[in-house]
């Protein structure tokens, strides 16, 4: 092509007149990828060639690859004037149109080509995407199974069906599609793309992770692609690959944006709190300001005790998204930290937002805390350490007179909570939710305290949950005569994602593992609970079996947790279980802790059964594990002298 290229310029130089010479190196540069630097020779030739169509659709074509979209339309246009029935001049009018976002008319002009060449496989495929863009999914659809039928053997026409099925929430259709696409072509980077979306959207963070892991292998300079592939490492926890990812990324792009936040975030998984702040730094130094950034950078300076700063990056963020429910969250915590309950209240009052779209599907109107309605649905969030710090206040509706209904996000928690009060009904789908049914509206969980209950010194006293009598029995064997038996707890991990601030390394239980007399029991699950293998201290855990928990959410570890002595654990939701049950728990807390073990005391503020060891340096549990050990062992030794 080179040498071609090369005749071509020649010729003109030769002949500038000669149409064909023009047209040839005009076409020979679009060929390969120099569309600008063809343009003079493209516009030369419709110049000599007025009334030559071809030598306008050309000109368009030249103009599309410039940029020039406008330009490229009119000569399209004046193809089509030359040459009504040519169905490239109206192929390349629909391209310059969709380039210009006018995508229903670009999705005419596909058409009108189709009209004149039904076998224009490549109108039919832009047609597709334009009707996508024109909001017509289901024109758009049958277009992708006629290409389908046309050419079942190109892996491109599954990919484009199954993105839209995507957009749809068509999520396991889509996913079929992206299947199809990798198994004609297995090294369609497109296909994988495809597949780890919907694997993503499933819940299926494993095979995401699998697919993007293809496609980064498959095309290693796609920044966006090794940034989405950090973003699903960091979902699973593997915090040292993500970090590789987005190194990889500012390698050759030092100052990207979101590579920054992604290595940000992966550091503060690793527990990098001091790199992360660097890169959020950096990143909001070149950047405008955004509202995740902001937050993210919040979370930091409150594990490092700069709540100052923290506030001021909290206000920030409100200042860009008053309505942020992130953000208000932030602030809530923020503020109950302080002991602000209704500034506090009122901020989580506000960010209750998922809940009551939850309600708003079934119509039900929303309780303002005036009169007594009926009955009240009870909205819960995905917090599980949310849910059990505040189901409390149930029984005040009770009280009142009012059914409390409570709504379960999560219905494998449906048997755990039965227990709560015999006055509580169990929700676990909207759909049992009756939109006609009189003197019934809904409210958030996490909007009750600012509505009923402020002073959490005048909540319902502990405990008020309780293990399934049926299962106390079973877990009975797990104490041992003469032992003091503790059950240890991690990794901070809540509403599916694991908080690497608040979670700690299994090792740094050490000091309580060393302490004569002492059995650990395992509470940990998931991938964490593989610790337990190669910590030095290993054989003095007991492990639990894969089964624990499996029939629903904490119906075993409620009962385990009555037969123990004790439970240590990092902040998560089983030490909120432990505490709601009004058992004993030393809290190993970090910086930034939920508001029910947030502030600066030794007791809690919400339940008088726990014990919180702050850090006394960010990031650092040595001092934490080894004050707890010896607050066990002066208990041991108290209990031996009542004894």
């Amino acid at each position: 092509m080179d040498k071609a290229i090369e005749g071509f310029r020649l010729a003109v130089q030769l002949q500038p007149a000669l149409v064909d010479a023009h047209r040839m190196l005009a076409m020979a540069l679009i060929q390969t990828g120099n569309a600008e630097e063809a343009l003079p020779s493209a516009r030369r030739t419709a110049n000599l060639a007025p009334k030559d169509p071809h030598a306008a659709i050309l000109l368009a074509v030249a103009l599309q690859g410039g940029g020039q979209f406008e330009k490229a339309l009119a000569a399209a246009e004046r193809a089509i004037k030359l040459a009504p029935q040519l169905s490239e001049a109206h192929f390349q009018a629909a391209n310059a149109l969709g380039a210009l976002g006018r995508h229903e008319a670009a999705a005419k002009a596909y058409s009108r080509t189709l009209e004149l060449d039904p076998l224009a496989v490549e109108a039919l495929a832009n047609r597709s995407v334009a009707l996508v863009r024109a909001g017509h999914p289901d024109a758009a659809l049958a277009d992708c199974e006629r290409l389908l039928q046309l050419q079942p053997w190109s892996p491109v026409h599954p990919v484009n069906k199954g993105f839209i099925l995507l957009e749809r929430g068509e999520v396991a259709a889509a996913r079929a599609a992206a299947e199809q696409a990798v198994k004609l072509a297995p090294d369609f980077v497109d296909g994988y793309h495809l597949l780890g979306e919907c694997c993503f959207q499933l819940g299926d963070l494993p095979g995401a992770r699998d697919a993007y892991d293809r496609v980064v292998a498959l095309a290693p300079l796609r920044a966006d692609f090794r940034l989405r592939y950090a973003f699903i490492l960091r979902r699973l926890a593997a915090f040292a690959a993500a970090l590789e990812q987005s190194a990889a990324v500012l390698e050759a792009m030092p100052a990207d944006p979101a590579a920054l936040f992604e290595r940000g975030m992966a550091r503060e998984g690793l527990g990098d709190a001091e790199g992360a702040l660097e890169d959020l730094d950096a990143l909001l130094a070149a950047e405008p300001p955004f509202t995740e950034a902001l937050l993210a950078r919040a979370r930091l300076l409150t594990h490092l005790a700069d709540r100052v700063d923290a506030r001021a990056a909290i206000d920030k963020a409100l200042h860009l998204d008053a309505h942020n429910p992130h953000a208000l969250a932030a602030r809530a915590s923020e503020a109950l930290e302080r002991g602000a309950w209704a500034e506090g209240w009122a901020a989580l009052d506000a960010a209750a937002q998922a809940p009551r779209a939850r309600l708003a599907l079934r119509n039900v109107g929303i309780w303002d805390g005036a009169g007594s309605p009926r009955a009240l649905v009870v909205a819960a969030g995905e917090s599980l350490s949310d849910t059990l710090a505040l189901v409390r206040l149930l029984p005040i509706l009770a009280d009142r007179g009012i059914e409390p209904r409570l709504l379960l996000s999560d219905p494998a928690a449906a048997a755990l909570f039965a227990n709560l009060d015999p006055r509580v009904v169990i929700l676990t789908d909207p759909a049992q939710i009756d939109p006609a049914e009189e003197g019934v509206l809904g409210v958030a969980l996490t909007s009750l305290p600012n509505l009923i209950a402020p002073d959490p010194a005048l909540w319902p006293q502990v405990p008020y949950m309780h293990a399934a009598p049926e299962r106390l029995s079973a877990w009975s064997h797990a104490r041992s005569a003469g032992d003091l038996v503790i059950g240890i707890h991690w990794q901070s991990e809540d509403a599916g994602r694991v908080d690497p601030l608040r979670s700690a390394p299994l090792e740094a239980f050490a000091p309580l593992a060393a302490i004569e007399g002492v059995r650990l029991v395992g509470l940990q699950q998931g991938p964490a609970a593989d610790e337990m293998d190669h910590v030095s201290f290993r054989g003095r855990i007991l492990r639990l079996e894969s089964d624990f928990d499996a029939d629903g959410t904490f119906l075993d570890s409620a009962a385990l947790l009555h037969h123990l002595d004790l439970l240590v654990s990092v902040d998560a939701p089983i030490a909120h279980l432990a505490a709601a049950m009004n058992r004993p728990v030393l809290l190993a807390a970090s910086g930034g802790a939920h508001f029910a073990f947030a502030g600066s005391d030794v007791e809690s503020r919400f339940y008088p059964s726990v014990r919180v060891v702050r850090q006394e340096q960010p990031g650092h549990w040595g001092g934490v594990f080894t004050a707890i050990a010896a607050g066990v062992e002066m208990g041991k030794a108290e209990n031996h002298e009542h004894k």
